[in-house]
C-alpha cells in the first residue's frame, strides 16, 4: 500500500504551552490530531533541532539563549495510524534540568493510505 503525500490534517494547536515546570519535575500535554479523510492516516512527529532556552546569567539582566544538549521534551508515541474521521492524542511530557524558557520546534507529517487495488 504505498502512502501519498497529505496536504490536510487537523492539529488542535500549532503551539504546545506548558505550565511553569520546577527543575527536576515534569508538566505533560495532549496534542491531539484528526483524521479528516475517508481513509487511514498514518502520521509522524520528529524534532527539526535540538531544543533551545532563553534565560538569564546570575546576578545579570542580559538574557542568553543557548542550545540544550538534553532531552526536555519528550514524547511518548512518534508516529502512528489513525483512523477514518477519528482522533488520536499524542503524550506530550516537558521535563526542564535548569530554569529558563525552552523552546524547539517539531514537525508533523501524515500521509493518506492509497489502495490500489
Amino acid at each position: 500500500t504505498p502512502l501519498s503525500s497529505s496536504s490536510i490534517a487537523v492539529v488542535d494547536s500549532r503551539s504546545i504551552l506548558f505550565p511553569t515546570t520546577l527543575v527536576g519535575h515534569y508538566s505533560e500535554k495532549f496534542l491531539e490530531i484528526h483524521n479528516p479523510f475517508s481513509q487511514p492516516m498514518k502520521w509522524q512527529l520528529a524534532s527539526v533541532a535540538s531544543a533551545f532556552v532563553r534565560d538569564t546569567e546570575h546576578g545579570s539582566s542580559e538574557i542568553h539563549v543557548h542550545k540544550i544538549t538534553y532531552s526536555v521534551f519528550w514524547v511518548r508515541d512518534k508516529l502512528g495510524t489513525i483512523l477514518p474521521q477519528d482522533s488520536a492524542k499524542v503524550l506530550l511530557t516537558f521535563q526542564p534540568r535548569n530554569q529558563g524558557s525552552f523552546s524547539q520546534i517539531w514537525d508533523l507529517q501524515v500521509f493518506t493510505i492509497v489502495h490500489l487495488f
